[in-house]
């Protein structure tokens, strides 16, 4: 087996020990190399029961299955350690399952077919890390325009019910706060950790535009790839203007995703 050296920090709830008795699975999964050289990635919702990624690396499926992002600059180095492969070897996954599973279940099918095809080991360590806050402007103040509260409840992809994260723009039909705060944290420089400190409870609508390229803000170590914006920078204004929110910058103590091992699967 080959030993991975994957540092990650943990966004949601991490189950190590996937595969548990009582966790559901799939039916069907076929696991095949992709050597296509293509940049084109894709992941889908298992949207009638049928999931497909198509040119993925382990690495990003462990990414999409645990919730997690890379744990700061520090690691970068760490990546690919005795698993040069991890990010190099892409492969086409389906899988089937007999109902629409919600999103919290396919995420543990996914977890238990990393086990099960490519005899993925993890597990989580504490760690003190630069993180950012999502806090409102002001306590108590009201969400900005681009941030409306929506009785709407979205769990697996319907006709209502969409989400956009792309390159100067985040689109949701209906995200609790926490999910945002995800999202939001792909497009800071570096991938730190946002928190929701927002208090803001239920679901929201969400509908933000930036410039895309130029989001670079302030990392929590003082350190900046970019000059900022004496204002902030695109993204960061956009969230004070369009979400009434802000981003604070602090260090807390979080859980880091270790890989142990990894195979690479059979090709069926």
């Amino acid at each position: 087996m080959k030993r991975a050296a994957l540092i990650a920090t943990v966004v949601g709830v991490v189950t190590t020990a996937v595969g548990a008795q009582g966790e559901r699975a799939f039916d069907v999964i076929s696991v095949k190399p992709n050597s296509s050289g293509s940049l084109q990635r894709n992941f889908n919702d298992a949207e009638g029961g049928h999931f497909a990624a198509v040119n993925v690396a382990l690495g990003d499926l462990i990414r999409v299955a645990h919730e997690v992002r890379p744990a700061g600059q520090a690691y970068s180095d760490l990546m690919n350690a005795g698993v040069p492969w991890l990010y190099s070897d892409h492969f086409d996954i389906k899988a089937t399952t007999g109902t629409q599973p919600t999103r919290a279940q396919l995420l543990a099918m996914i977890r238990a077919m990393l086990t099960d095809r490519f005899h993925l080991r993890v597990h989580t360590v504490a760690h003190e890390e630069p993180v950012f806050e999502l806090r409102r402007l002001r306590e108590g103040s009201t969400p900005g325009p681009g941030l409306t509260p929506t009785s709407v409840v979205c769990d697996g992809p319907t006709a209502q019910c969409a989400i956009s994260n792309v390159p100067g723009k985040i689109a949701a039909t209906s995200v609790p706060i926490d999910t945002l705060a995800h999202m939001l944290s792909g497009w800071l420089d570096g991938h730190y950790e946002i928190r929701d400190r927002t208090g803001l409870n239920g679901r929201f609508a969400v509908d933000l535009n930036w410039t895309p390229n130029q989001t670079a803000v302030q990392r929590p170590d003082g350190v900046s790839a970019r000059p900022i914006d004496p204002d902030g920078a695109p993204l960061v204004t956009a969230i004070r203007d369009q979400l009434g929110l802000q981003l604070v910058r602090t260090t807390l103590s979080v859980p880091i995703l270790v890989v142990d091992s990894a195979d690479k699967p059979s090709p069926d």
